[in-house]
């Protein structure tokens, strides 16, 4: 996918733009629309292929108003150890570390007070480390929502899971 801007504040990370047409996935997105007001870890989990990012990237451009745009994405197919998902998470954020303070406790603080849509990509190899930051983030800051795209589930006691198959393929036209 292309990065672009959703409505985004500036410094946060780009909400990629889709490179497809959104297509017979009504079903999933009502179900994480209903979801969404009383339940702050959802994640879209499936086979690879499936179209889990896509799903994301269409639930967040239809969702920003929500959030005043502050829709951050946070891609995590290029870190390589769940000790880094803080710093990854952070930098999304545009948050830089305070001296004496843990990066946790500043990104819990950051978050607290504003209604934001954290949508995290990719969890497939840290699923249980986002499960745990996410778990820790949206205890302290009621107003976080949290959309994960796993193939594997988070394992974060809030979580709430909407399973995504992959697309039905119609058959190809008899030429006879």
């Amino acid at each position: 996918m292309q990065g672009g801007r959703l409505g985004a504040r500036v410094g946060l990370a780009p909400i990629p733009l889709a490179s497809t047409t959104f297509i017979n996935r009504g079903r999933e997105l009502a179900a994480l629309e209903d979801l969404l007001p009383t339940h702050p870890i959802l994640t879209i989990t499936g086979p690879a292929g499936c179209g889990k990012t896509r799903l994301a990237v269409e639930f967040a451009k239809r969702h920003a108003h929500k959030f005043a745009g502050y829709v951050v994405w946070v891609d995590l197919t290029a870190v390589s150890s769940p000790a880094l998902m803080p710093q990854t998470i952070a930098s999304a954020l545009g948050i830089r570390e305070r001296s004496g303070q843990p990066l946790m406790e500043t990104l819990a603080e950051h978050l607290r007070d504003r209604p934001c849509l954290l949508v995290v990509d990719d969890c497939d190899h840290h699923a249980k480390a986002v499960g745990s930051l996410a778990a820790t983030l949206t205890r302290a800051a009621p107003d976080l929502r949290i959309l994960a795209t796993s193939r594997e589930l988070l394992g974060a006691r809030d979580e709430r899971v909407v399973p995504l198959s992959p697309l039905e393929v119609p058959p190809a036209a008899n030429p006879y």
